[in-house]
């Protein structure tokens, strides 16, 4: 195998990239206005660097951490993408719909590295199931997102689907060339690309995601922005009872008008120069 595709270098490479990802989501997170999700995906970018770490582990720790813990921490990532990306857009939060993968996921990471070992089946076990999370989340981005803030975030959906695609094409090429590999390290060229091409579109996801925090705080300055410009310019008032003509020509109340056109409740009250003229003598 060439020494540029030597995968413990290309892993390490990856998880100490997708560490700083964290970090720099971790600032905008502390620093910068974010919405429901965004703690989620710190959390899946954090088990993302965790997992590639636990890899290029391999042979110095237990396999049972190597290689069953690193894939729980690499399915947790979409997890938590997808998750956070349905929080993002107002959905129900259910767990048990996470459980069952990550229990399945363990089940056969186990079988198939003490009982049977394979390599491959470990490949596209878990290719299947980040297959599954992609589609998911690649629908999510492609028909929510719209709806929430009036326009698509192409980005963010064409790096999910052509990360979607890159893992069917793993699996098909692990079926072909990883039949008789002895270990992960020392397996074909393609694992090592594979990293190449997660760790670029780990870059990609990361910064939709943070495109998709920002489209929103847009969304936000805009609406308040006409909101306020509702209460701009001339307003027609009756000079006697003080109610205020609308664009449609009614009359309404100064308290329902302003209500209308800007986020604000009233709270009635008597001012002293009316209590005087109402209840006289009344303290």
């Amino acid at each position: 195998m060439n020494t540029y595709l030597d995968i413990r270098t290309l892993v390490f490479i990856s998880g100490v990239l997708s560490l700083v990802l964290w970090f720099a989501m971790f600032y905008i997170y502390l620093a910068r206005k974010t919405y429901p999700g965004f703690g989620q995906w710190l959390y899946g970018t954090l088990f993302n660097a965790a997992g590639m770490l636990l890899i290029c582990l391999r042979d110095f720790v237990p396999d049972f951490f190597s290689i069953v813990g690193a894939n729980i921490f690499i399915i947790l990532y979409l997890v938590f993408l997808t998750s956070g990306i349905n929080a993002f857009l107002g959905g129900r939060q259910r767990i048990w719909p996470h459980v069952l993968p990550v229990v399945f996921l363990t089940i056969t990471a186990i079988y198939f590295t003490y009982v049977a070992p394979s390599l491959s089946a470990r490949i596209i076990i878990i290719s299947s199931l980040l297959i599954l999370y992609g589609v998911y989340f690649g629908v999510l981005v492609e028909r929510k997102v719209p709806l929430l803030l009036g326009g698509r975030n192409w980005f963010l959906t064409t790096t999910i689907y052509a990360f979607v695609c890159w893992l069917i094409v793993r699996i098909i090429l692990t079926i072909i060339l990883e039949r008789h590999s002895a270990g992960f390290m020392s397996a074909s060229a393609i694992q090592g690309a594979s990293f190449v091409i997660f760790a670029v579109l780990n870059v990609a996801v990361t910064i939709g995601l943070i495109t998709l925090n920002f489209q929103r705080v847009e969304l936000d300055l805009r609406k308040s922005a006409e909101e306020i410009s509702t209460l701009k310019g001339i307003i027609p008032i009756c000079a006697n009872c003080k109610k205020i003509r609308d664009d449609q020509g009614y009359w309404n109340h100064l308290e329902k008008y302003i209500r209308e056109h800007a986020d604000v409740e009233f709270s009635h009250g008597i001012c002293p120069e009316c209590r005087e003229k109402l209840y006289p003598g009344f303290k």
